[in-house]
Order: C-alpha cells, then structure tokens, then sequence
C-alpha cells in the first residue's frame, strides 16, 4: 500500500488520479469533496471553512488488497504493470502548492508494517512526451481536414478518459481546429458560463471551473486564460 497524508491546498478545485503509464489513461480518482477526514479533522471543501486542522489520508493498492478499513482508497487491477499517481491544484492560492506541504508518502503492508518502496521510473519515462505529441498530432490531422470557416467554427469533444495523455476524468475537453493566414485574427464570443470561484458558490454553479488554451497541433501550451482572467 502506498499511503499519502497531506493537507487540504488552498484551491479551486483539487484531486488525486492514477494512471496506466502504459496507456496514458485515467484508471481512478478522488476529488476534493469525496474524502472522508478523521474525527479531528474537517474537509474545507465539503465544509466551506478553511479550519487548522485539515488533514486527509489516502491509500493506493492493487485490488487483490483490502483498503477498507481506510477512509479514503484507489485501487487499481493487480495486472497493471505500471502505475503514475497525480495530484492536481486548479487555481491554488498562496504558492503553487494551495500554501500546504505536499503530501508524505509512506509505504508499507496491510499490517502497516514498512515494506520495500517499489522501483521509481525515470520522469521522462513516465512522461512520454514523444509518444503523447504523436498521438495529438494524428488527432489534429484528423480535425483539420474538417471543413471549417469563419461563419461554422467548430468544436470537437474529446473523452478525457481515453486521450492518452493523462488526461483529467473530471474535465470536460472541447477542441478546435484553425489555420490562419497573415493578420488574421479569431473573435471568439459565447455565453460564460458560471464557475464558483470560492466555496460559497458551488452549489448555485455551472461549474467549478473553466479555461481557454492556445496549444499547437500537438498540444503544447502557449497561453491559457482561466475563467477569473
């Protein structure tokens, strides 16, 4: 069992995924409002009030193991080979890290007996930057020899649970082609929809969140505007 003890960030939204390195997809996650605290501890985001004591535990296993006596669990198929696990702070506040420590790992046995860790893969290994940029570029292939002009722009939406590219299963993804010319410009308009900025609007939200990304045809990153901005 791996076992994370962390604290709660500072943020808009916050999560924990496991991922197939092998496929790059999404096999379980845990958000903010879905871990269960401890007598003495509160979850800010199921409370609304960021209190002192904050603290939450989750533990990480293979099927064949029983993680029920603990609050909060992901488990994966014991078949997998190779597992990533990812933590996510949207619009944290303070620092990157929502103002908290990241969380300490420890690792040990059902008996809570410390174990052998298991063996690290280098972090270009896990990324597999190559492999994810060809798999976006053949899917940018694909949408740009979709007809499109300036009247019939069009949005495409991509599954966040088979991209292949560690994707986040909470999100909801929409691409869309374009190729300009010289002093072209794109105005985008639409209807915002309303994202909770802060606990006190979850409930009455469309959403938690939203963003708009100007990335090339292999996804790399040049600009995103989040929904505050």
């Amino acid at each position: 069992i791996i076992q994370l003890d962390g604290i709660f960030p500072n943020a808009r939204y916050f999560s924990i995924v496991l991922y197939d390195i092998n496929s790059r997809d999404p096999i379980a996650i845990i958000n903010d409002t879905e871990f269960i605290t401890s007598e003495e501890n509160t979850n800010p985001f199921v409370t609304g009030v960021y209190a002192n004591n904050q603290q939450y535990s989750l533990a990480i296993g293979p099927n064949t193991v029983d993680l029920r006596n603990f609050n909060n669990s992901l488990s994966y198929d014991s078949s997998l080979t190779d597992i990533s696990i990812f933590i996510r702070y949207y619009k944290p506040s303070i620092d990157y890290f929502g103002g908290v420590r990241l969380p300490d790992i420890s690792i040990h046995d059902i008996y809570q007996n410390e174990v052998e860790a298991p063996i690290s893969l280098d972090l270009s290994e896990v990324l597999l930057v190559g492999d994810i940029a060809a798999d976006l570029t053949f899917l940018g292939s694909i949408l740009f020899n979709i007809e499109s002009n300036a009247t019939n722009r069009q949005f495409f939406r991509v599954s966040a649970e088979s991209t292949g590219n560690f994707a986040n299963p909470d999100n909801q993804y929409l691409i869309s082609p374009n190729v300009l010319g010289d002093n072209e410009v794109i105005l985008l308009r639409w209807q915002a929809p309303a994202a909770a900025e802060n606990f006190s609007y979850f409930e009455e939200s469309d959403m938690r969140y939203f963003s708009m990304s100007l990335s090339n045809e292999a996804s790399y990153n040049f600009k995103t505007i989040s929904d505050s901005e």
